[in-house]
């Protein structure tokens, strides 16, 4: 508890984390309450998630296995999110055909952001941990992970479905922010680490 850089990044990495409960709970409920899309579009911007996120996972990994391609990783999830958030807005009012079209994007546009964040966010929680207590370090920045999944359900419903476009942009700057300020948390972390009896 007393590493304050790494709870920094932790937390940062948390934020991201609703991201994945946009997919599973805030879309079906955007889609049916906000749109004019079909009920199946919930299904197959789930399906379209999934078959991505399989191709893609690997190979952005490969890219984000050190600290400095890990930042660049998560620097740049936050604002595609803002983007796949912004898509999604714009998807209410809009005839059937391309309230699809708008959430598709948006669900490939968040697909992106969710295998950076995800390599980008494994990678920090690993290098940035103290070598004698990796169990403990992995254990709080899992936990945050979770924090970040629970909480989305509800934070998700009280932003985009009860306010519509506003709550897409309160969730869109809130990602954006998260995502820019890992690179200025991860620099905190490096510079503080001589207290572990590490290179600064």
């Amino acid at each position: 508890m007393r590493d304050l850089p790494y709870l920094a990044v932790t937390v940062l990495n948390a934020v991201l984390c609703v991201q994945y409960t946009l997919i599973e709970v805030g879309l079906p409920l955007w889609i049916v309450e906000r749109t004019q899309a079909p009920r199946w579009t919930a299904a197959l911007l789930l399906i379209v998630n999934c078959v991505l996120v399989a191709l893609l996972q690997v190979r952005v990994a490969r890219r984000a296995s050190q600290v400095p391609s890990a930042v660049r990783a998560m620097t740049w999830a936050g604002p595609l999110l803002t983007a796949s958030c912004a898509a999604y807005a714009v998807s209410a009012g809009l005839p059937a055909a391309w309230a699809v079209l708008a959430l598709a994007v948006g669900a490939v546009v968040q697909v992106l952001a969710e295998v950076l964040s995800a390599a980008g966010g494994w990678t920090l929680g690993y290098e940035l941990a103290d070598a004698h207590a990796h169990g403990v370090y992995q254990g709080v920045f899992g936990a945050g992970m979770s924090a970040g999944m629970m909480a989305g359900p509800a934070l998700v419903t009280v932003t985009a479905i009860q306010h519509g476009r506003v709550g897409w942009a309160v969730l869109g700057v809130l990602f954006a922010a998260a995502g820019l300020a890992v690179r200025p948390a991860v620099r905190w972390a490096r510079r503080d680490g001589d207290w572990r009896g590490e290179p600064g």
